[in-house]
């Protein structure tokens, strides 16, 4: 509501995928579609586009957070880019939610810009948890 108008976003989720049965740790997926509407879509000229996919492969949900937006800038030239305090809250989490048992778990982040593109894209790749 707070940026109306400023951009449109889809939801995929696949046919296998039954979501009142699976469990996906809270606030895992927030933080990059926040990241996506706060920082990719400021100060653009054209209409923003936020997509999020759920998909089950060889056991693990993959979920894919991407926009079209302004992608990663860096601030000063020559600076090395920092991680979010964000990015590694998430990492300790995931290591302590799913290093038991043998399960892993990980999350990489794309700027499109390196390949042409507009915008990030984020991929997460947890262990299917069913309720």
């Amino acid at each position: 509501m707070r940026y109306a108008g400023l951009f449109d976003y889809r939801l995929s989720v696949a046919d296998d995928i039954h979501p009142e049965e699976l469990l996906i740790p809270p606030m895992l997926v927030q933080p990059f579609v926040e990241n996506a509407i706060e920082h990719g879509f400021r100060n653009i000229g054209y209409k923003g586009l936020l997509t999020i996919q759920f998909e089950i492969r060889d056991n693990q949900l993959h979920i894919t957070v991407a926009d079209n937006g302004q992608g990663i800038t860096d601030k000063e030239p020559g600076v090395q880019k920092k991680q979010s305090l964000a990015q590694t809250i998430l990492k300790e989490r995931m290591q302590v939610l799913f290093t038991s048992d043998c399960r892993r778990a990980r999350f990489d982040i794309e700027n499109k810009a390196e390949h042409g593109g507009r915008g990030v894209t984020v991929y997460i790749i947890i262990p299917v948890i069913k309720d």
